[in-house]
């Protein structure tokens, strides 16, 4: 169970346990990173928050930064997170 006392603090670990150790963008691949939806230059006081990482595959974790974390990709992060939470947690 995920402790949420403090959820800027969580490790990685933390973080892939909440997502079952899938991949958020494909779940049948197993997570092995995460990433964070803003990088720390334009969240730089918020940049490790739990609302702002997610568990990837390193397939899809080599596929953002090789094709660049634009606003699409944020959005398309953020909607899955969001969907994640909606499906798996309530």
């Amino acid at each position: 169970m995920l402790n949420t006392e403090n959820l800027n603090t969580l490790e990685t670990k933390e973080i892939l346990d909440f997502y079952h150790s899938r991949c958020l963008i494909n779940p049948a691949h197993k997570a092995v990173c995460v990433h964070e939806i803003y990088p720390r230059s334009q969240r730089p006081k918020n940049w490790m928050e739990f609302e702002n990482r997610v568990a990837l595959c390193s397939e899809c974790h080599d596929t953002i930064h090789r094709n660049g974390n634009g606003k699409e990709v944020k959005s398309l992060l953020t909607r899955l997170r969001k969907e994640w939470i909606e499906k798996y947690v309530g």
